[in-house]
């Protein structure tokens, strides 16, 4: 395995796999995936750091983004989902990956203080991931609520330097051209990872997708477990 520092000393590239593959892959090396501000900071800012930029290169952040949007129609009525957190019920993706496993947070991780609030977008950071033949269970280290952050697919905001996200602004405000950010969104409930792509075509690099397959290929990026 060859392992290529970006130059800061911080993140280090081990190769290429899957999100889950990549979870592994930095526990086992003692780190951890590269946190999306991280992520962010790097390819915003190619010029300080020493990566092979291009189209095709991939890297999946650490955290996933819950997203709460309406589910996909469904003909069982009984599916469609409850707009705020309900006690003693998971974050659930209403699609199963590849292998037909539900991606979930367990509900104990649900802050109490959520609880009969109506749902808004979570940035989950997980410490471990739990998996079965028919789950994968996040447990995370912190959950950060993003009420400003984009929910349309396709929809443009201005970069929050903390997550390295897209927030809503005002219709007055103009978002200049270098914190114009565009996120990219599954349909229905999603919990999903957030894929960068190293790059200096700045439209390409500017956008966050969190629509891709959870199985998608990508260049596994890491940086110490403090």
């Amino acid at each position: 395995m060859t392992r290529r520092s970006f130059g800061n000393g911080r993140c280090v590239e081990l190769g290429r796999g899957t999100y889950l593959e990549g979870f592994e892959m930095a526990r086992t090396a003692g780190m951890r995936l590269v946190g999306h501000a991280v992520l962010a900071e790097v390819i915003d800012n190619p010029g300080r750091h020493n990566i092979a930029t291009s189209v095709g290169r991939l890297v999946p952040a650490r955290e996933l983004l819950y997203n709460p949007r309406g589910p996909i129609p469904l003909a069982d009525k009984s599916s469609i989902l409850c707009d705020i957190f309900e006690p003693e019920r998971d974050l659930v993706d209403q699609l199963p990956d590849l292998d037909g496993r539900k991606w979930i947070v367990p509900a104990e991780y649900i802050p109490s203080h959520l609880i009969g609030r109506r749902k808004v977008p979570l940035l989950i950071d997980p410490a471990s991931i739990e998996i079965t033949k028919t789950m994968v269970a996040l447990h995370p280290s912190s959950i950060l609520l993003l009420p400003r952050v984009v929910q349309v697919s396709g929809g443009v905001g201005k970069v929050d330097l903390e997550t390295g996200l897209p927030f809503v602004v005002s219709a007055n405000d103009q978002i200049p051209e270098s914190l114009r950010r565009t996120l990219r969104l599954v349909a229905g409930e999603g919990l999903r990872t957030l894929f960068r792509t190293l790059t200096t075509n700045q439209p390409v690099a500017s956008e966050i997708n969190a629509s891709f397959l959870r199985e998608t290929q990508a260049v596994i990026v890491v940086e110490p477990n403090y």
